[in-house]
């Protein structure tokens, strides 16, 4: 039901929105992505907030504070995606990659108390003078990673051996890239997959 309500929100507003103008910005965490990158996906979800169809579609949705594990976060961390995550660009990478799968957020984080949150069940490592939080996922063997790449934004990987370095400035896409970039720029939600011939 989720899906399907997400997926008819997507059609809606893409159906109404302007198509995007070919002089627009390229989003910066479009930039920030790994140009090895097999598929990402970016959310504008400030751009999403302030349309009405958009807002009147999550009243609709289950509130993700009914959750006990989410409403305890939110509790020790003040974040909620809801209102304080503006926009969010998820990668993946080939297998092996280091970190197969990459996000990097953008929003009001209270720093000291996502630090706090992820050393409940983590530890903190110094990578190349970058504070990096290695926190058990709740699978055996499985980690994430996050990372402070700066005030209001954070970097998260599904790794222990992150290198935040790599991901902290921006890069010129390829060629191909920006044109794929430059055909979706201004779009509030894009998806770029790359698939076999």
């Amino acid at each position: 039901a989720v899906l399907l309500i997400v997926t008819a929100t997507l059609f809606f507003y893409l159906r109404q929105r302007p198509p995007a103008s070919p002089t627009a910005a390229i989003p910066e965490l479009l930039l920030l992505s790994p140009s090895d990158a097999d598929s990402l996906v970016y959310v504008d979800l400030a751009a999403l907030r302030r349309s009405p169809f958009f807002a009147q579609l999550l009243a609709l949705a289950p509130s993700p504070g009914e959750d006990p594990d989410y409403r305890e976060f939110v509790t020790a961390t003040g974040f909620d995606y809801s209102r304080d995550l503006d926009r969010a660009l998820i990668a993946t990478r080939p297998s092996p990659a280091p970190a197969s799968t990459i996000a990097i957020a953008d929003g009001r984080f209270d720093r000291a108390k996502l630090a706090a949150f992820a050393l409940r069940s983590g530890k903190l490592e110094n990578r190349n003078g970058e504070e990096v939080y290695v926190v058990s996922s709740g699978r055996p063997a499985k980690t994430i990673s996050l990372t402070f790449l700066a005030p209001g934004r954070i970097l998260l990987a599904n790794t222990a051996a992150l290198d935040p370095n790599a991901l902290r400035s921006v890069h010129d896409p390829s060629p191909a890239q920006r044109d794929r970039f430059l055909r979706v720029a201004g779009a509030a939600l894009i998806v770029i997959a790359r698939v076999d011939a």
